[in-house]
């Protein structure tokens, strides 16, 4: 039975139990989702009627339980399932003025909802949803969603409401006789958990009659308005905008309930399906109905090519021209010259390039298209533009279509990046430092690239790149921390120096709740973290503390549940030892944090931390955790262990820091500045190989094979020193790690991204921020000056340039000039690609590809590693060839060896919980979406995450060689895309 919201159900209950009568009245409750709405009591031998309003509180489905005991104590009862619709109250509709338009001209989008709704809405290409369906947010999701709090239970094999259905006019009655169901089997039905003395009775006569009434209201269905657009199109509009998401807002109704906007079409012959949402203050959430909107011409021409290429790949144009007019067309097809790229007619080796643009006429019949291939090669890198034009006719009565696309070119091999970050305390005398940029021999030609860029704050280059500090991926649950810890800190200092600028804020923002809803995907059930969620076997006490720690300090600018914070914090206790120590039930990817035990002395160091820094917070947790027997269990350690690393003798003297353990703090700092390297003008401090080298009359220092361990090391130190309050000496490790920043903000892996980040900005807090007025000029012979201005107000932004002629810049370096006043942070990043593949001993990687069939190749990826000890968790990255695709994508992913598989542009990134001495061999299957002749050799990587200098690199080439044992199979995209655009198309004429 469903009813609609508003309606009102008349529930008449009668009770007859034979001669022995009832000892109890009939109780009548009624539950939905797992809760009691409402509950009567009614007398036994009467007929009673209840008026029972429909609203949300019952949809979309309730139970109506009644029960009563008999003389002879029995317990008898009844129930009956209730639809309600109308489960979403907010209604929201959305309407485009047309159903077709011309691309490039405008259409009008109008939406209804609540009044004063918060509403989203995005419209996609329709052609890019073919092969993967888009994330929507639908009502049936919202169903079962909240169905999941229904406690009811279907009853097997037989119909809920068996008895005869009587109708009347704006009635219904239903009689339900126990056809042999037992009242146990009905309290279960519902959900509800009984004690009784009274005996459960099963019978099968009709002892209960439940009789149902409502009145219902007319019903007025509304029809929809087709309308389409005039047809007249103009001649020689450029069409060049192809985005696959048209559009992307938030923003609300009026007062009125209504939103109205006019949008201009992109020039993608498609359907664009638009799906928004809106959550209304009074009535919550509303969903609309998609609709669509289509862009089209009767005559166009669409050309098809990889986004990505890698320079001088021979590649596949595919150029076709539909024709919706009444008449056949005949067709003039060209490809327009360009210095990026050399046209070849077809695939021959033998022919040659055209020295003018490509020409083709084809004859398009009525209603058809007609298609044309041509290959170009492209002979520079960056973002080369094709032009397409196809005209037909005369001048007077032609028509034309021009295409504008852009195809990114890389240059060959793989890219590696360097720079020089350096902290100048500015002046009114001028200070200079000379930077020349290290290249190898053996680059690639063109594809150096030298920036340049200045920031009157400490955190500067960290706040403009929040959400891309490393070079790395971040798919498992420790490295996913990286997208939400940094912006924790970015927002703890900006409202540390009073600072706060709204569009990083914002953005920080939107960092932190996303990184949240991601790490809950790597929750257990007991409310600890791993790595790998549930598919590791057990949750992971480090990776828990480090993410019960960043939960606490985000719920300061985010909504973190209690729950998540209480439930992590339980887990990491349950590892607890007599002794203050923690126990790891499952497996740390961050090796160092280890120390040859199933957890130890450094695990337990880290725990505490979490736990002091968590109490530093404002989330109110049961404090559990005994702080003192644990730092004396540390202090222990660092007594009766001899030959501690720096990096364990940093992680302590943070922790009796924290714990104010004076005489081991003093210990083990002087301990740590014995075996710190500095600077000869006491500049800088490391525990790295720090040397030193003269360019002129300046005495440069650099930092030779830096480890992930060596910028964690120095950032508790400097942590360290934050907490007790010595500005002085954190001041040369703060420089340090401010001169090993690389271009994006960030270190080399998550950890010392986490811990650099840390210390920066809680060394750059307790700084007094003074007045900044700075100049800061780069120069270089042959190349213009480029300066910069620096006052209180950019101060905390990142300005930056791109400079013209490397080669002059490689040649003769480039000097920074500063001076003014206030802390300067300038940087000068450079990138190049190297053709030739390193390896580091010990650790192996091999690729062959195959040929599965025209379509089809497959590549066996392997990845060793014959060291001694475990480095932690492993990566192999492939390189897919141009104009290819992965296509077995989820059979890796259910492959035990790995744990997870993740595609970003044209590499897929394996990930495995350590690299073993036997092979671990994938076969990576790939399919083409465009021919790509004479392509440059492919990269796999191998990779230890958390010691990235031990990779090792092999390249393959694309090979006509056939595996025995492989399936092929069929490309079908492309046909599927064309089929698309033909049927949106064809009533166009």
């Amino acid at each position: 039975m469903v009813y609609d919201l508003g309606d009102t159900m008349h529930v008449r209950t009668s009770g007859y139990s034979g001669k022995a009568g009832f000892k109890t009245d009939l109780f009548l409750f009624l539950f939905s989702k797992g809760k009691l709405i409402r509950s009567f009591e009614v007398s036994p031998g009467s007929v009673t009627e209840i008026l029972i309003e429909q609203d949300m509180g019952l949809a979309p489905s309730a139970s109506l339980l009644l029960y009563a005991v008999s003389n002879e104590n029995e317990l008898v009862a009844d129930e009956m399932k209730i639809m309600v619709s109308g489960l979403i109250k907010n209604q929201m509709t959305m309407e485009y003025s047309v159903k077709r338009q011309m691309v490039g001209r405008d259409v009008t989008l109008s939406v209804t909802s609540d009044p004063n709704s918060f509403i989203f809405l995005v419209a996609i290409d329709k052609g890019s949803q073919l092969l993967k369906a888009p994330n929507d947010i639908t009502f049936q999701q919202v169903k079962e969603g909240i169905m999941e709090f229904d406690t009811r239970e279907e009853r097997d094999g037989s119909d809920p409401y068996p008895g005869p259905i009587m109708f009347r006019r704006k009635r219904f009655a239903i009689e339900n006789f126990y056809q042999g169901t037992s009242a146990n089997e009905i309290l279960e039905t519902v959900g509800i958990v009984y004690m009784t003395d009274a005996h459960v009775a099963e019978t099968n006569d009709g002892q209960v009659m439940v009789q149902i009434e409502m009145d219902r209201g007319n019903v007025m269905f509304k029809g929809d308005k087709v309308n389409e657009a005039g047809s007249m199109e103009p001649n020689n509009q450029v069409r060049k905008s192809f985005p696959e998401t048209w559009i992307w807002i938030d923003d609300s109704t009026g007062s009125d309930g209504k939103y109205e906007n006019m949008f201009t079409l992109p020039d993608t012959i498609t359907a664009w399906t638009t799906r928004g949402f809106a959550i209304s203050p009074t009535n919550g959430l509303g969903i609309a109905k998609n609709v669509q909107v289509e862009g089209f011409k009767q005559f166009f021409v669409v050309v098809s090519l990889p986004a990505l290429a890698v320079r001088e790949d021979k590649i596949e144009v595919k150029l076709v021209v539909f024709n919706y007019f009444m008449a056949q067309k005949n067709v003039r097809v060209t490809l327009k010259q360009s210095k990026d790229y050399m046209i070849f007619r077809d695939s021959s080796n033998t022919t040659q390039s055209l020295n003018s643009d490509f020409t083709d006429t084809v004859q398009v019949p009525a209603g058809l298209s007609k298609g044309i291939n041509v290959f170009i090669k492209p002979t520079t890198i960056g973002n080369i533009m094709i032009r397409v034009e196809a005209t037909s006719g005369t001048q007077v009565t032609d028509v034309t279509d021009i295409v504008e696309k852009f195809i990114s070119v890389d240059p060959e091999g793989k890219t590696k990046y360097g720079g020089v970050q350096q902290l100048f305390e500015a002046q009114s005398t001028l200070q200079t430092l000379l930077v020349n940029p290290e290249f190898p021999s053996d680059f690639v030609p063109d594809s150096r690239k030298i920036t340049v860029s200045v920031t009157g704050d400490i955190f500067g280059q960290s706040l403009q790149n929040l959400d891309s500090m490393i070079r790395a991926p971040y798919g498992c649950g420790e490295q996913n921390m990286i997208s939400l810890v940094p912006n924790i800190y970015a927002m703890s200092y900006m409202e540390a120096v009073k600072n706060v600028k709204p569009e990083i804020k914002q953005k920080a923002e939107k960092n932190m709740q996303q990184g949240y809803q991601r790490e809950l995907n790597y929750k257990h059930p007991n409310g600890g973290f791993s790595a790998f969620g549930e598919s590791d076997d057990s949750f992971s006490t480090w990776l828990t503390a480090f993410v019960m720690k960043a939960f606490a300090q985000a719920s300061k600018f985010i909504f973190i549940d209690d729950k998540v914070l209480l439930e992590a914090k339980d887990a990491i206790m349950s590892q607890s030892n007599r002794d203050g120590s923690f126990n790891e039930p499952g497996n740390v990817i961050h090796k160092d944090m280890m120390t040859g035990t199933s957890g130890g002395p450094m695990l337990t160091a880290y725990v505490y931390i979490a736990f002091k820094e968590t109490q530093n917070t404002e989330v109110a947790i049961p404090n559990t955790f005994d702080a003192s027997l644990t730092l004396k269990y540390l202090e222990n350690f660092y007594k009766n262990t001899p030959g501690l690393t720096a990096f364990q003798r940093a992680v302590l003297a943070y922790c009796f820091a924290l714990g104010n353990s004076q005489e081991q703090l003093s210990n083990v700092l002087v301990d740590l500045n014995g075996v710190s390297t500095i600077s000869d003008d006491g500049d800088l401090r490391c525990w790295c190989d720090l040397r030193k080298k003269e360019v002129g009359n300046q005495k440069m220092y650099s930092t030779y094979d830096v480890k992930p361990s060596a910028i964690e090391t120095a950032a508790y130190v400097l942590l360290t020193h934050v907490v007790k309050g010595d500005m002085t000496s954190g001041r040369p490790i703060a420089k340090w790690l401010i001169s090993q920043i690389n271009g994006k903000g960030g270190y080399l892996s998550t950890q010392d991204t986490v811990m650099g980040l840390q210390a920066l900005s809680s060394y750059a807090e307790k700084l007094s921020s003074g007045q900044k007025a700075a100049t800061v000029t780069f120069k270089s012979l042959g190349q213009q000056d480029v300066t910069f201005t620096i006052d209180n107000d950019n101060a905390i932004l990142l300005q930056s340039k791109s400079m013209l002629n490397v080669d002059d810049i490689a040649s003769n370096g480039i000097t920074i000039e500063v001076q003014g006043a206030g802390n300067i942070v300038a940087a000068v990043n450079w990138e190049y690609n190297i053709n030739v593949a390193g390896n580091f001993p010990d650790l192996h990687v091999q690729a062959t590809s195959y040929t599965i069939d025209y379509y089809n190749i497959l590549i066996e990826a392997c990845v060793w590693y014959d060291g001694f000890g475990d480095n932690g968790m492993g990566m192999m990255y492939v390189d897919l060839p141009t104009g290819y695709h992965g296509t077995n994508m989820e059979a890796l992913q259910k492959d035990r060896r790995v744990q997870r598989v993740e595609f970003s542009g044209k590499t897929l990134s394996f990930y495995f919980n350590q690299l073993s001495k036997s092979k671990t061999c994938l076969d990576v299957k790939a399919m083409w979406d465009y021919i790509v002749l004479d392509t440059k050799p492919s990269f796999v990587t191998g990779q230890f995450y958390y010691q990235p200098e031990k990779q090792s690199m092999t390249s393959y080439s694309l090979s006509t060689d056939k595996r025995t044992g492989t399936a092929s199979g069929i490309s079908v995209s492309y046909f599927l895309f064309m089929i698309l655009i033909a049927g949106s198309s064809f009533a166009y004429f």
